[in-house]
């Protein structure tokens, strides 16, 4: 009987022995990033969706443009009658409490309090709201997140924005008007004749669209794309070429159609029409008597 307690005693020892072997260690377990990536499109333009950021108590959050290259200009929270967040950045923007010469920043950190009491403002109860907007190569985008305090443990230290469109290829870029940089140069010349004739004044509107014009056509642009983006007419934009001495080729008719034009028109000739003649009553008492001079 005891060989068989002591056997079974043993085999639960060595079972437990591997089962805590094979189970992983908490010290081993696999790190959680500390970094979450969002996609720009989730969070500006139309195709957007409001993201929730979660600040938790002694462990802010950051939400960082650096993979974009924008740089951020101006940033508004809206707080609520009991505020639970403050915001801070990593340049200078105006309107957090100092001026700025150069505003701009890469990056916004959000700090969670216990909670400032604010006297006429409404509560929040789906979240503050943080917008953000940024500017790059002359375009700006405003961004939109909603921040909420975090509970538990941390999950995650900064929201990476990173781009989710692809620059065009070389092949798919419109590719310059080989012909534009002389067109403006004929426009120009035209420009210049018109201007020494008084057809046009060098301190009106007109000429700042043509100036305008010029400029497109010098980046490349097709002359009917630099004419409608400079408000100005095609006919306008081809007299101006001819003034500066473009020759424009003669254009045939349809189906290559000859017309001549005579120097002079024949008219046709003008017909009289003729009067009516009554006809002549052919009744029976009208009818002449016929005598026969043959007897019989």
């Amino acid at each position: 009987m005891k060989p068989i307690i002591f056997s079974s005693f043993l085999l639960t020892t060595i079972g437990a022995i591997a089962i805590a072997n094979l189970a992983p260690s908490p010290a081993y377990s696999a790190p959680i990033s500390t970094v979450r990536s969002l996609k720009a499109s989730l969070v500006t333009g139309r195709q957007a969706r409001l993201q929730t950021v979660k600040a938790w108590p002694g462990h802010g959050v950051s939400i960082s443009f650096f993979e974009t290259g924008e740089v951020i200009r101006r940033a508004w929270l809206d707080r609520s009658k009991k505020s639970r967040f403050i915001i801070d950045v990593d340049g200078c923007l105006s309107g957090l409490g100092r001026d700025c010469e150069n505003p701009g920043a890469g990056l916004i950190h959000i700090s969670a309090i216990d909670g400032v009491t604010i006297p006429g403002l409404p509560n929040a109860p789906y979240g503050e709201h943080l917008t953000v907007i940024t500017e790059s190569n002359g375009q700006k985008k405003s961004y939109h997140f909603r921040l909420v305090p975090g509970t538990g443990a941390p999950e995650y230290s900064e929201i990476s924005i990173e781009n989710d469109l692809e620059p065009l290829s070389d092949e798919s870029k419109p590719r310059p008007n080989p012909y534009a940089a002389a067109d403006a140069q004929w426009v120009t010349r035209g420009m210049q004749v018109a201007l020494s004739n008084q057809w046009i004044d060098a301190q009106g509107t007109l000429w700042q669209r043509l100036t305008h014009l010029v400029g497109e056509l010098q980046s490349g642009a097709d002359a009917n794309a630099a004419a409608a983006n400079a408000g100005v007419s095609m006919q306008l934009v081809e007299k101006l070429m001819q003034l500066g001495g473009k020759r424009f080729p003669a254009m045939l008719p349809p189906n290559n159609a000859t017309f001549s034009t005579p120097s002079t028109v024949r008219r046709a000739p003008t017909v009289t029409p003729t009067p009516t003649v009554p006809a002549r009553s052919t009744s029976a008492t009208n009818k002449p008597t016929v005598v026969n001079s043959y007897g019989r």
